[in-house]
């Protein structure tokens, strides 16, 4: 299961918490998760006895501080176990998430800009005149499709033509990134497991191959000199198929991890077919749709379709 944040009950309709679940929420997936699986940890995941009924596996991504804050405490009411991801640059402080600081810059930027134009492209950054300051579709998705070199760049142009400067003071206090303190005291709960999700955050796949080697060995590092353990888990920025290449996967063999995750939903095999192309369900549905993935629902319709689809015609 692949979340990114945990927000209070009263900020969901927040600006800066549209990709965080509310606690009473998350508590509420914890429970269902106890009621009707096994939660475990991914190297556990794999090993447990086909016996074990339906194993989960929860994640975060990016390393968000409401982890500790607010996750934390409901994974040890629950004695839960949970994995984070971690994108280390963020963690220091010395790099910002890129789609949070665009949210951030069209969010605040002034009621008559409507529209950056970048290099030519004009990009909307509104859904209509009259609206509030809300991003437009296609604002994120256009930042995500830039090459590796040029989104500083574009970030840096939009801050600048709003008149808008983003930095750490800046950074509304849902979106800060953990401490290393906090995370040593998570890893030390025996209940989360710490993996890697690169330096900065960039798609890998519109990066040269330094550049992943870069992300992916400087992220590793950061988390084993933290934590004093072997960091062997990891989750591809964005996590799409076209996210990440046959080469990037490479790479993190070299690099010694074992598992990568991707952001596809589906089920994952007992003995999964390949440990660096893990999937992961998003977690935006109501409780009857995650008892009926728990149960095995998903699953039993797909391998259904598998079956009625290779079937010979009817005579």
């Amino acid at each position: 299961m692949l979340y990114h944040g945990v927000c209070d009950a009263g900020e969901r309709n927040a600006h800066t918490c549209r990709r965080f679940i509310p606690a009473p929420l998350f508590e509420q997936h914890v429970k269902l998760y106890q009621q009707y699986g096994t939660i475990t940890s991914p190297a556990e995941a794999f090993g447990l006895p086909r016996s074990a009924r339906n194993p989960v596996v929860i994640t975060f991504d990016d390393g968000y501080a409401n982890n500790y804050s607010l996750a934390f405490p409901i994974l040890q009411r629950y004695r839960a176990k949970a994995t984070v991801f971690l994108t280390t640059g963020f963690v220091d402080r010395r790099i910002h998430l890129g789609t949070d600081r665009l949210d951030y810059l069209v969010h605040n930027a002034p009621g008559d800009i409507h529209e950056f134009v970048w290099r030519g492209q004009r990009i909307r950054l509104r859904e209509n005149a009259d609206g509030p300051g809300e991003e437009a579709p296609g604002a994120r998705e256009f930042l995500k499709r830039l090459p590796f070199e040029e989104t500083h760049a574009f970030l840096q142009g939009l801050q600048e033509r709003i008149g808008i400067h983003y930095d750490w003071d800046a950074v509304p206090p849902a979106l800060l990134p953990l401490h290393w303190h906090e995370i040593r005291k998570m890893h030390e709960s025996g209940l989360v497991v710490f993996g890697a999700h690169t330096f900065s955050h960039p798609i890998l796949s519109h990066c040269p191959v330094d550049v992943q080697e870069f992300e992916i060995g400087e992220s590793k590092r950061r988390v084993e000199g933290e934590l004093g353990v072997e960091c062997t888990l990891f989750a591809y920025p964005n996590g799409m198929r076209e996210d990440y290449t046959q080469e990037t996967k490479t790479l993190l063999t070299a690099a010694g991890f074992t598992y990568a995750f991707t952001a596809e939903g589906g089920h994952n095999a007992a003995e999964p077919q390949d440990p660096y192309e893990l999937k992961r369900w998003g977690t935006e549905m109501n409780q009857a749709d995650l008892i009926y993935l728990l149960a095995g629902g998903a699953s039993a319709m797909a391998q259904l379709t598998r079956l009625t689809s290779s079937a010979p015609p009817a005579q």
